[in-house]
């Protein structure tokens, strides 16, 4: 169905997850699928369509403003 509705409306498909029972259950229960298994194929989906949309965010800033603002993460 994503793939279709991303057809209709000419948009990119970030990603598809399968009907998985647990991804229900670890939401449900506070711990989404990439804290309570960061390994499964599930997280990786969610890992993947993050990439994906994080450098669509890049793209997408630096065609309108031509520079893109430093995120800076620091422990202190």
């Amino acid at each position: 169905g994503g793939e279709r509705v991303a057809d209709e409306y000419q948009t990119e498909l970030l990603g598809q997850l399968p009907l998985h029972m647990t991804i229900r259950e670890q939401t449900d229960s506070g711990l989404p699928s990439v804290v309570a298994e960061p390994d499964s194929e599930v997280s990786l989906i969610y890992r993947d369509m993050a990439r994906k949309i994080g450098a669509s965010l890049f793209k997408r800033a630096q065609s309108q403003v031509g520079v893109v603002p430093q995120i800076i993460i620091k422990a202190d």
